[in-house]
């Protein structure tokens, strides 16, 4: 209930409108990069993993803004320019797919409009590769007692041992030389240096 205000919408009609003009789009990498088709794929497989996850729990905002997340990622892959016409692709199918309970309408058209077989409503879910969406790189929060002292941008499968070295040479100036009492680290995540 409630009175009706057609602005309460305009969000998600811009998204709308975002889509369709990627989807459409003749998209023809400037100069392809494997570094970018890398990131477009793994933020594909990502926002499929997450929109699974997300619509099983029956949270359809969290699943919309997902989606709109991905838009972004389209959009900025679109400026670029430098991905795979193959990872473009399998990232505007996947948000179709995930985007039909939604919006069946539109997205039946557009699915229809990019070649695709009969109706998006016939196609399979979208499953997200987790290898693929494994992040290469991290940013590791460095504390020094308890309190944010620096960042470092770490492999994804760094060890705590190598985590533990690269917090203490990032804060080696603002521990003046000091030994550490004890240094916890939550793999993934952070090193908290305690002096």
């Amino acid at each position: 209930g409630g009175p009706w205000n057609s602005k309460n919408i305009s969000g998600f009609v811009r998204f709308l409108h975002d889509l369709w003009n990627l989807s459409l789009a003749d998209y023809q990498p400037k100069k392809e990069d494997d570094k970018a088709t890398r990131a477009l794929r793994r933020a594909t497989h990502q926002a499929i993993i997450k929109c699974t996850r997300e619509m099983e729990n029956f949270s359809f905002n969290t699943t919309v803004a997902q989606l709109m997340a991905m838009r972004n990622t389209l959009k900025d892959a679109q400026k670029k320019g430098n991905a795979s016409a193959e990872a473009w692709a399998e990232a505007v199918d996947s948000v179709l797919l995930m985007l039909a309970p939604i919006s069946p309408f539109i997205t039946e058209e557009l699915w229809e409009k990019r070649g695709n077989g009969y109706s998006i409503h016939e196609q399979a879910w979208p499953v997200g590769d987790e290898e693929i969406a494994k992040d290469e790189e991290i940013t590791l929060i460095v504390q020094v007692n308890g309190k944010v002292r620096g960042k470092i941008a770490a492999p994804a499968d760094i060890s705590n041992a190598d985590a533990e070295a690269a917090a203490m040479a990032e804060v080696a100036d603002r521990i003046d030389g000091k030994t550490p009492k004890k240094v916890i680290v939550i793999p993934g995540r952070l090193v908290n240096i305690v002096v």
